[in-house]
């Protein structure tokens, strides 16, 4: 079901407050050209205010923004968490009738805040906004909303009909058959309260989507903003860093099917993992067929560790480390002032 923008001649609401909630890990130098796009690009329909949750960077990003960014409202937090758990706490913190989530690489362009907050008056059931996502180079990274996981999801991938529906520009209006990337999405936060926010239990991945469809549920819609545009590049890492993110997606995915599709989908959406991945393995070993399975200008080598990672933590989901034990180990090592359960909690810094 998708409902067009059709100019809606309603009465336009009050105007809106925005709060835009990132949460940092690592990222000083990418954080401070957010921070600067959003200074460029602010939300002009109403106020608008920054907060900034750091997962215990430690890498000077909190000097730089005591430095550089007075405005942005820090909390700083001794002990790493997911990211659910951190933007719930930073959207806590903050006070803007609507959320605008936002990663740390993230940059926005002019106008986007404002035609996202625009778009929940195309239909009173909106709930949720995003618009297309771009590279470092301009091309797409994201064009349509996703779609939702599920158990047959990853069949529909190794026979290549996903990829030919997401080749498709989305057409702006509003739907219940997709979700936006936690990366840069708009959420109403009377609803992001009513859903009561983000699922802790995923570390990372897969939240966005769960927290999606439990609006869907509920009869919310999401917008597509076409012409809403974030830049948000894929990230580089090392092997080992790529290996824990693919562990802790697929963790996250199968606990997002298990939680919305039972045991069986769980079981059958592995099962597709595996069939997914190990032909995209073989595809990448026939010269001349690597195309098919390439994307977004990875090498052949990055791509095929990728999705070897991606077979063998289907095969054996919590056999190896993922991103939760590198944040355990971390926080072990580091233990916050107050003890195990410091009663202060995060640190906050205006």
């Amino acid at each position: 079901m998708c409902i067009r923008d059709r100019g809606s001649s309603r009465p336009e609401r009050p105007s809106s407050s925005v709060s835009v909630c990132v949460v940092n890990h690592r990222a000083r130098d990418l954080l401070r050209e957010c921070l600067l796009s959003l200074r460029r690009h602010p939300y002009n329909g109403g106020p608008m205010e920054v907060v900034v949750l750091d997962n215990a960077s430690g890498d000077g990003s909190l000097d730089m923004l005591s430095a550089d960014f007075p405005e942005v409202a820090v909390l700083a937090e001794s002990q790493r968490r997911g990211f659910g758990a951190n933007q719930n706490r930073a959207i806590a913190a903050s006070h803007g009738d609507l959320v605008f989530i936002l990663n740390p690489d993230s940059v926005v362009h002019e106008g986007t805040i404002d035609r996202l907050v625009a778009s929940l008056d195309w239909d009173p059931r909106i709930a949720a906004a995003g618009g297309p996502t771009i590279n470092a180079d301009g091309s797409f990274r994201q064009n349509r909303l996703h779609d939702f996981h599920t158990p047959f999801s990853p069949y529909a991938k190794a026979m290549g009909l996903s990829r030919i529906r997401s080749s498709r520009p989305m057409e702006r209006g509003a739907t219940a058959d997709g979700w936006p990337s936690g990366g840069a999405c708009l959420v109403r936060r009377d609803v992001f309260d009513e859903l009561g926010g983000f699922d802790e239990r995923y570390f990372m991945y897969a939240e966005d989507a769960d927290l999606a469809a439990s609006l869907v549920r509920r009869h919310y819609l999401v917008a597509w903003v076409d012409d809403a545009v974030v830049t948000h590049p894929f990230p580089t890492e090392s092997a080992t860093a790529s290996a824990r993110r693919e562990a802790e997606k697929v963790r996250s995915e199968l606990r997002y099917i298990r939680k919305h599709y039972g045991q069986l989908g769980e079981q059958l959406y592995r099962a597709g993992m595996v069939v997914d991945a190990a032909s995209r393995v073989a595809l990448l070993s026939i010269p001349g067929l690597t195309r098919l399975v390439r994307r977004h200008g990875k090498s052949t080598g990055e791509a095929r560790r990728r999705h070897q990672a991606r077979l063998e933590n289907a095969l054996s989901p919590y056999k190896n480390p993922g991103l939760a034990e590198l944040a355990e180990g971390w926080n072990r090592q580091h233990p916050p002032p107050g003890g195990q359960n410091d009663p202060a909690g995060p640190r906050a810094e205006a």
